[in-house]
């Protein structure tokens, strides 16, 4: 969290209720948010970083309800 640029990180279809900024956890490390997207069942996440990372994990936690999750991931440099 600490080398994302929420600031310049954007979610071009998240729904008001479930924001980007709600994904990254608190100092209560138990607590973590939702996001959703308020058009459809894809998300489009644009994420900046503070300084040049190499990235070797992301993880994305699935509901626990058993609905499916799909995820494609695009880099662009």
């Amino acid at each position: 969290e600490k080398y994302i640029d929420l600031n310049g990180s954007e979610c071009l279809n998240e729904a008001q209720q479930y924001r980007l900024t709600n994904i990254f956890k608190t100092e209560d490390k138990s607590k973590s948010g939702c996001l959703r997207s308020d058009t459809d069942e894809q998300l489009l996440l644009n994420l900046r970083f503070t300084q040049p990372v190499k990235l070797q994990a992301f993880k994305i936690t699935a509901p626990a309800d058993g609905s499916c999750l799909q995820f494609y991931l695009k880099n662009f440099f």
